[in-house]
């Protein structure tokens, strides 16, 4: 796994909210991270998940206007919130809000998409819950943000060094 990815790893790691991170430059989107929470959530350990599109989740279940919303968000590298119906390792149904956020590390443009998944239910604190992971995730993205940031300046530190050893070398030529 590349440098940047683990970077933004250790930010899942420590995530009290389901993320996983799908690589939108590889066919099929497939799933490149995903942390404790979302194994907690589906059943499915990361090692059954990687490499898969998270579309594996909804089995046979209908979900038609939600997944348009999804294919439009990642055609455009935009945010989401949509409500899927998925399914656990188990087989059992659950209602999944959906929190898409594009990330783009190093500069390029948004090569992943981070999904956080929150499991709606019929309880009455889901509402506060789900603003409580709403307010969980905008951390974490914060976080991610800070750790693309670290690594766009680290970038631009070895490229200005680099040319300056270039200029350097070259004006010794002279």
């Amino acid at each position: 796994m590349d440098v940047k990815l683990e970077r933004i790893r250790g930010v899942f790691e420590r995530s009290m909210v389901a993320l996983s991170l799908a690589d939108l430059e590889e066919v099929d989107c497939p799933l490149v991270l995903a942390n404790a929470r979302f194994e907690t959530l589906t059943g499915f350990s990361f090692r059954e998940t990687e490499g898969r599109n998270c579309r594996f989740l909804q089995g046979d279940l209908d979900n038609g206007r939600a997944r348009a919303d999804i294919r439009q968000a990642i055609e455009n590298r935009t945010e989401a919130q949509v409500v899927l119906k998925n399914r656990r390792k188990s087989g059992e149904a659950f209602d999944n809000l959906l929190f898409l956020h594009p990330v783009s590390v190093g500069g390029q443009t948004s090569r992943y998409m981070l999904g956080s998944q929150f499991e709606l239910t019929a309880a009455e604190n889901t509402l506060e819950e789900a603003m409580a992971h709403a307010g969980a995730l905008s951390g974490d993205l914060e976080r991610i943000g800070a750790v693309a940031e670290r690594l766009r300046m680290q970038r631009r530190r070895y490229l200005a060094d680099a040319s300056a050893a270039l200029v350097t070398a070259w004006a010794r030529r002279i």
